[in-house]
């Protein structure tokens, strides 16, 4: 009998092995990169999902759509009276400005303490003496002869009643030339010229006298002086520099543009605008001076093609804060009324001119406004801007006309408005 014969199982190698077990890790790893995968896409559609909720208009309800509408802050636009105010610069200068100089010549002999850089002297005080020794010889000299040219003048007309009595006597016929001859009319004549004249160097001498007392013209401030006792001075020879105190002037640069706005009081023959002077870095802060536009100069500057404005401010050194010529002050000058405007600030204006109104329905409106005054910070608006209405001061990336708007539960619109002063860059 045959024996069964058995099926023996194909024997593995090594090779085999070795690639069974390393399929096992590859579709673990492709495994794990199709989870990640998976997730990723979840991610990313989940933030979609959120982005497009925020919307605004997104969502189904009405409670939805209140949270969806774009947060602002808003200002009420009130409408007050404005005045334009033009900022510019400026230096000081005096208004009163005088050499100090003799008429006559003469040695000083006297000279006043308060005769150097800086002192205050009042109108009619006595700067400088001169010697009046020489003056008041020619003065008695001046007296004599015209005392003399009087009795010269007494004589003749002693005269004149001789000749007239003689011609009578005579009863000759005359014609007008010998008569005028007769009764010695040429001699009188010339006396009474003598004494004219000797009574006009009488003058002449006792004004040279009064002009060796040297005075101030007016109240003022010495600017500097040169003078000593004992100096020989001559005639035009300058002594002193004074500077009128009763007022200073601050010339001003300001656009010619701007000119619709100011008065000069030369001008209207009446009051010119007003001024309000600073220099906090000098002053201190809050402290100011008020000056006048007295005229506006008929020519631009040279540089920069500006207009140019002198303003006058009383009594500089007299009241707090002090005023020195040189200083360089900023001046805001009060122009014309603008009537009844809203103020904003230049940023709540946008481009083009338009202001993002927030409507009664709370939604975006993109109106166009008027704008009669541009300031540095403010800007005034005309026409287009009603009594209370709401301005966006928010900026928004995308605005749209109609687009939903909210605001917080405490704001009612800010106080926008107010008397105002306009206000406009040098």
């Amino acid at each position: 009998m045959r024996e069964p014969s058995t099926v023996q199982a194909p024997r593995q190698t090594g090779v085999d092995l070795a690639s069974r077990s390393a399929a096992r890790p590859n579709r673990l790893v492709r495994l794990v990169q199709a989870i990640v995968a998976i997730a990723v896409l979840g991610g990313a559609a989940a933030a979609v999902y959120v982005m497009m909720s925020n919307q605004p208009g997104a969502g189904r309800s009405g409670a939805a759509r209140e949270q969806q509408a774009v947060l602002v802050d808003t200002v009420r636009a009130e409408r007050a009276p404005a005045t334009a105010v033009i900022d510019a610069w400026g230096e000081v200068i005096p208004a009163d400005r005088v050499a100090v100089a003799p008429r006559v010549s003469g040695e000083v002999v006297e000279v006043s303490p308060k005769l150097e850089a800086g002192g205050r002297v009042a109108k009619g005080e006595v700067l400088a003496q001169l010697d009046e020794r020489d003056y008041e010889i020619a003065l008695e000299q001046a007296e004599t002869a015209l005392a003399k040219a009087k009795a010269d003048l007494r004589i003749e007309q002693g005269n004149q009643e001789v000749a007239r009595t003689e011609a009578k006597l005579l009863g000759e016929e005359l014609t007008e030339q010998e008569r005028t001859l007769v009764l010695r009319q040429p001699q009188l004549e010339s006396a009474q010229a003598d004494v004219a004249a000797a009574r006009a160097d009488v003058e002449d001498a006792r004004l040279d006298l009064q002009r060796t007392t040297i005075r101030a013209p007016f109240d003022a401030v010495v600017q500097s002086a040169d003078v000593e006792v004992g100096s020989q001075l001559a005639v035009g020879q300058t002594i002193a520099e004074l500077v009128g105190t009763a007022r200073y002037f601050v010339e001003l640069a300001v656009p010619a543009a701007k000119l619709r706005y100011i008065t000069a009081a030369e001008d209207t023959a009446g009051q010119g605008s007003k001024v309000v002077f600073s220099n906090p870095a000098v002053w201190g802060e809050g402290e100011t001076r008020t000056g006048e536009v007295v005229r506006i100069r008929p020519n631009l500057s040279a540089e920069g093609r500006m207009a140019q404005l002198r303003v006058a401010v009383p009594e500089p050194l007299d009241r707090n804060p002090r005023m020195l010529v040189g200083a360089y002050l900023r001046g805001r000058i009060q122009g014309a009324p603008l009537g009844d405007v809203v103020a904003l600030d230049r940023a709540y204006v946008r481009e083009n001119d338009t202001v993002w109104v927030m409507s009664p329905e709370e939604t975006l409106e993109i109106r166009a406004v008027k704008v009669v005054y541009r300031g540095p910070e403010k800007v005034y608006v005309d026409v287009g801007l009603s009594q209370g209405e709401r301005i966006v001061v928010s900026d928004i990336a995308t605005p749209a006309s109609g687009m939903k708007l909210r605001t917080r539960p405490d704001d009612g619109g800010r106080e926008g408005g107010g008397p105002q002063v306009a206000e406009d860059p040098a």
